[in-house]
Formats: C-alpha cells, sequence, structure tokens
C-alpha cells in the first residue's frame, strides 16, 4: 500500500509509492528529502485447528435427565413464557387461559376494540393529565396571560363605554369589548381541539400553538352557540318540567329545574368535543348522537365530568365573590362614571341649542322644547362625581386571579378529553377525513352544442 509521510521541510503530505519504503525519496515541493519508513512485516495467517467433533445430540439428549434441570417452582406462560404466580388463572401479560391455552373473553374484546383498556381509565388518565401539563408549561401560561390581557382589555373598553358621551365611540368600544371578551373563549376551543388531536396520536408534548386573535373571537361566538345549542333537548324536557312549578308559584325550583338541565345537557360535552376536533362536527351539536356513545362509557364520560366541575371551583369562586360581595362597590363606581357621562351630554346639548329658537314650532312643541332644555340646564349645572378608583382594585385582582388558574386548570382538562376519545374512539365513530367529492367528466359531444360551432 502507498504511505504518506510529512515533508520534514515544508510539512506538505507525500504519497509515497509501496516500493518506496525503507528508501529515500525527495518532495515535489521543497525539493527535501525525507525518509520512507518501513512497512510491519506481514504476518503469516495462522491455520485454524479444526474443531473437535462434538458428542452426538441424540446422545446427549437421550442421556439427559429433563426432570434434574426443570425448575419446579418456576411457572412460565406457554404462549409468551411470561412469569407467573401459583394463583394465577389468566396470563397477566398476553391474557390467555392458562387451562385451555385460548384468550380470554375479555382480551378478545380488547382486541376487538383496538384501543387502551377501560378498566385502566381512571388512574391512567389523571396521571397522563398532570404529566402533560408538566411538560407543556409554557403552553398553560399562555393561556392565564391570554385570559387576563384580553380579560383586563374587555373590563377597559366598558369603562369607555360608560365615559364616552355620543353613540359612535359607544358603540365603537362596544365592539372592542365584545370581541377581547370572546377571544378567551375562542383560545379555549381552538387549544382544545390542538391537545385532542396531540392525544390521539399520543403526543406528550405540543411545540407550537399559534394564537390569532380575530380567529379566536370567531371561535368565541362559536362557543356561545354551541353552549346554547347542545343541551338544548336536556333544557327543553327540564323546562316543561319546570312550568308546572312555575304556574304553581314555584319559581325558584323552576329556574332551578332549567339550570339543572343545562348543566346535565353538557355532562356529555366530553365526548362532543372529540367530534368538534374532527374535520366534520356534524356529531359534536346533536346531543342524541353523543348520548349514544355515552351510554358506552357512562362511568368514564360522568368522572371526567366530575373532574371539570370540581377544578373549575375555584375560577367560580374567585368570579363569584368578585361579583358578590364587591357587587356594592362595583355598582357604586359605575354609577359614578355613568352620572359624569349624562352630565357632559346634558352640557354638549345645552351649548348646542340655546340658540336654537325653533322657526316654525307651534306652541306645543314650544313648550315641550322647553322643558327638555330645562331639565338639561339642571343636569348639566350639576357637579361632576367622584370616581373612587380604589373601590376596583379588590374585585379586579380576584377577576385576575381567576383568569390566571384558568390555564393548567383548562390545560389538565383538555388532556382529559383527548384521554377520553383515545380510550374510546372505537365507540366514538369520529370522522377523521372530508370526502373528496368526484366530478364525472362529460363527453366532448355533451360538452359542445352544434349551434357553438
Amino acid at each position: 500500500m502507498p504511505a504518506k509521510i510529512r515533508c520534514e521541510g515544508c510539512q506538505s503530505v507525500i504519497t509515497a509509492p509501496d516500493r518506496a519504503r525503507g528508501k529515500k525519496i525527495r518532495c515535489p515541493h521543497c525539493e527535501a528529502v525525507n525518509s520512507v519508513p518501513r512497512g510491519k512485516p506481514q504476518q503469516k495467517a495462522r491455520r485454524k485447528a479444526p474443531a473437535r467433533k462434538s458428542a452426538d445430540r441424540a446422545d446427549v439428549l437421550a442421556n439427559l435427565d429433563l426432570d434434574d434441570v426443570e425448575d419446579a417452582e418456576l411457572r412460565v406462560c406457554p404462549k409468551c413464557t411470561a412469569a407467573l404466580d401459583a394463583e394465577d388463572i389468566l396470563c397477566p401479560k398476553c391474557g390467555i387461559d392458562l387451562a385451555t391455552g385460548l384468550l380470554s373473553a375479555k382480551q378478545r374484546k380488547l382486541q376487538e376494540r383496538s384501543g387502551p383498556d377501560p378498566s385502566t381509565f381512571y388512574g391512567e388518565s389523571v396521571r397522563d393529565a398532570w404529566a402533560f401539563l408538566k411538560n407543556n408549561k409554557k403552553l398553560w401560561i399562555r393561556t392565564s396571560t391570554y385570559s387576563s390581557l384580553y380579560t383586563l382589555l374587555s373590563l377597559g373598553c366598558i369603562f369607555m363605554v360608560l365615559w364616552c358621551v355620543t353613540g359612535p365611540p359607544k358603540f365603537f368600544w362596544s365592539l372592542i369589548a365584545t370581541v377581547a371578551a370572546l377571544a378567551p373563549f375562542g383560545w379555549l376551543w381552538f387549544l382544545d381541539g390542538e391537545i385532542i388531536r396531540a392525544t390521539l396520536i399520543k403526543k406528550k408534548k405540543l411545540k407550537r400553538v399559534n394564537f390569532d386573535f380575530f380567529l379566536n373571537a370567531a371561535f368565541g361566538i362559536k362557543v356561545i352557540l354551541w353552549t346554547l345549542i347542545y343541551p338544548l333537548p336536556v333544557v327543553v324536557v327540564m323546562g316543561l318540567i319546570g312550568m308546572a312549578f312555575f304556574f304553581a308559584d314555584m319559581q325558584i325550583v323552576a329556574a332551578v329545574l332549567l339550570g339543572v338541565g343545562f348543566v346535565m345537557g353538557h355532562a356529555t360535552g366530553h365526548i362532543a368535543m372529540a367530534h368538534m376536533a374532527m374535520p366534520v362536527t356534524g356529531k359534536g351539536w346533536n346531543w342524541f348522537s353523543t348520548f349514544k356513545t355515552f351510554l358506552q362509557c357512562p362511568g368514564q364520560t360522568l368522572y371526567c365530568a366530575f373532574l371539570l366541575l370540581v377544578t373549575t371551583i375555584p375560577v367560580l369562586a374567585l368570579f363569584g365573590v368578585a361579583g358578590g360581595a364587591f357587587q356594592r362597590d362595583i355598582g357604586t363606581f359605575v354609577g359614578a362614571v355613568d352620572m359624569n357621562s349624562q352630565i357632559a351630554r346634558a352640557q354638549r346639548w345645552v351649548d348646542e341649542n340655546q340658540e336654537n329658537k325653533l322657526p316654525g314650532a307651534d306652541v306645543e312643541e314650544r313648550k315641550q322644547f322647553a322643558a327638555k332644555m330645562g331639565r338639561m340646564q339642571t343636569m348639566a349645572s350639576d357637579a361632576p362625581r367622584f370616581v373612587d378608583w380604589s373601590l376596583l382594585a379588590i374585585p379586579v385582582a380576584l377577576i385576575i386571579g381567576g383568569c390566571v388558574i384558568v390555564g393548567p386548570i383548562a390545560v389538565f382538562n383538555m388532556r382529559l378529553n383527548g384521554t377520553h376519545a383515545l380510550y374510546f374512539k372505537a365507540d366514538l365513530d369520529l370522522i377523521t377525513e372530508v370526502k373528496q367529492k368526484e366530478h364525472a367528466i362529460k363527453d366532448a359531444s355533451d360538452l359542445l352544442d352544434g349551434n357553438d360551432l
């Protein structure tokens, strides 16, 4: 083989032929003389000694006493060789009946379902949701941030509605307040679908989920519509029952029955959201369709609904305290801002109509105008009310606190939705793709008319 050496003069690499080993060659770059080392002497290949012939296998097996080598205390499955306990009737790994060597009815049913064992749902779903929550901290932090920011934006726009004097600005700020309030709900709807789809493919972490403000505002409208339409069958039934109590002067009982129907209608919402995450969402709007699936897994579905109710209690408590315990403070603040707006509106009206003499008006119209002018002048002369911003400190803090804890609670329950869909995918009958329409190609004779030629 050619040898490669480094020139001692210019440090360039020289390739010397094999016949130059042990000799001196001149560098083609700097003319320096370099010695080529000799190669290692080739060792003759040793002949392997012929392997000894082993004893005849038949003789070995014939002389082997299986009773001596068998471990009488070790019990294994004849199909998968899994270690078994003495009291095992079914193999814990493959599920065969150890007496017959056939699959048990439970194992055959699980294989037909082609999904996880529903009996493990109660423990595994919570553990998986908790692990998902820890692996996706940025996701629930973003959710908490969006909820807090857009809630603050919506509250600020509501203040502007109260503060503005004329109609167009009030309409503008009302529109912004509505869109800002819808965005967090739309984000929760959108994120729920993303997490359900990720769970169905057993994905443990979502790397990137984009936030689109206007898309989420549109989804917020969808949330409101779905919330009202989906439980409608149950609400109608409970409402008809409540009418009997309403006409019997038991309005409170009628209202409670209506609320119970609304909550009961959403008990199967986990099943509906699995359909909403698919390309075809028709079954997610149909309560009767999801109720059929509910009959296949009532315990697991009610378990998810119970966890959703329990985990959202802190959020509802914070919002309830903010709106209930501080109702008087909020009313005082809103009343002061609204009164100042009315005073400013009256002052503007008086300034615009002070010189108006109503030419051509009859006596009655002049009397009505004079009466209105008197009222407006009285209101315009009123002193503006003091707006105490400190009244909103605690209720706003409670509302923002509720928005902050919405993030982890929402992501946890969304993962539960996805796990429920994964375990009962065979029962959900999800439509995962949209059928493509086939367009028939007509013949040229059908497309062309003789008059067109």
